[in-house]
């Protein structure tokens, strides 16, 4: 049976697949160019593991596609059923206003939240 969470790892597995491709470079280039062992890149790839987000912008960044991209594909794993809208989607909140868990949106700083 399989859960959200392991088609969530298949089909970002399978942008990043795609993305490399496009570029026509090898699993072995991308690995060395961006820091991480082959055979992790291979697991990110297959929707085994999911990247972390330092090395998502990394990839992003070396495979030239906008960061936007990555987050249409995001939407559409999070909010299938809104996806199909025709009305545009709603931003996420910059970065000033967003902080905290589970989608929380607050007006305080990470240390006004620790602080709590």
């Amino acid at each position: 049976m399989e859960t959200a969470e392991t088609n969530a790892k298949k089909i970002l597995g399978d942008f990043f697949r795609e993305a490399r491709l496009d570029v026509d470079l090898t699993q072995a280039v991308v690995a060395e160019e961006i820091g991480v062992s082959l055979s992790r890149l291979k697991q990110f790839e297959i929707g085994r593991v999911m990247p972390r987000l330092t090395i998502a912008y990394q990839l992003l960044s070396f495979y030239d596609v906008d960061w936007d991209e990555l987050g249409g594909v995001l939407e559409h794993l999070l909010f299938p059923d809104e996806s199909d809208d025709t009305e545009a989607s709603t931003p996420l909140p910059n970065s000033s206003m967003a902080s905290g868990h589970a989608g929380r949106v607050t007006n305080r700083s990470r240390s006004e939240t620790r602080m709590k």
